[in-house]
């Protein structure tokens, strides 16, 4: 998607699209590859390359475009359409089908879970402090690129979709809780709050959640629906 006319052909081939959701983003670095080439090319050409094939092929019906992007191409050449960027932070959640689940390595954020399920008890009673962070489920990254092609209140609008701050030691205390036939590494519960308050970063989301009327879904049921489908799948 870095190449200049990476769009411009599905533009050409289908001029009634009404709406562009551009969600592609690398995780992280290739080791094998420059970090410019595997993360910001990708990232910064293909996002350029998306707008301008919109301006320059598109007919007038393009009407939302929603990107998690920067918001410099509309402000600098006022194109005909108008855009809305999701911003989520760390993704969990099951995968779409469950045969993605069945992989001894997992893409970079189910990871985590499946590599938390690969521990054994009872463990070193070391705290599990990292990663700490804040997260969504991908379930909720789905809807809100859907809603701002239903609702036009949310056009020209950030939005900031958050479920809470997590931490690898309370994605463990999920899962013991949930599933405590598993037997694997309980670390320390009890330091749970404090190392999220110490080292997870503060969000608001009000603004988002009062403009789509959506609550995130909690971390707990997307950790359980992930440990489902992974032990479903791997029967």
């Amino acid at each position: 998607m870095g190449a200049p006319d990476a769009f411009d052909e599905v533009l050409k081939s289908t001029p009634d699209i009404t709406y562009v959701l551009h969600m592609a983003s690398p995780v992280g670095p290739n080791a094998d590859r420059a970090l410019e080439d595997v993360f910001f090319k990708p990232v910064v050409e293909g996002t350029k390359n998306i707008f301008n094939a919109i301006r320059n092929l598109a007919n007038d019906s393009v009407k939302n475009v929603v990107l998690k992007t920067s918001w410099d191409f509309v402000e600098r050449e006022k194109p005909n359409f108008k855009l809305t960027t999701v911003h989520p932070p760390l993704v969990f959640g099951p995968q779409k089908f469950d045969v993605a689940a069945k992989k001894e390595s997992l893409n970079a954020s189910a990871e985590i879970v499946g590599s938390l399920l690969r521990t054994k008890y009872p463990s070193d009673d070391k705290l599990f402090d990292d990663p700490v962070s804040i997260s969504v489920d991908v379930r909720d990254v789905a809807l809100y690129h859907v809603l701002p092609l239903l609702d036009t209140g949310l056009a020209s609008r950030r939005l900031l979709v958050v479920q809470s701050k997590f931490s690898a030691q309370r994605i463990l205390n999920i899962i013991n809780e949930s599933f405590p036939e598993l037997k694997i590494a309980v670390g320390k519960p009890e330091e749970t709050a404090r190392l999220e308050a110490l080292k997870g970063p503060e969000y608001n989301n009000s603004v988002s959640i009062a403009l789509t009327g959506v609550d995130p879904i909690p971390l707990e049921k997307t950790i359980v629906d992930s440990v489902k489908q992974i032990l479903r799948a791997n029967k």
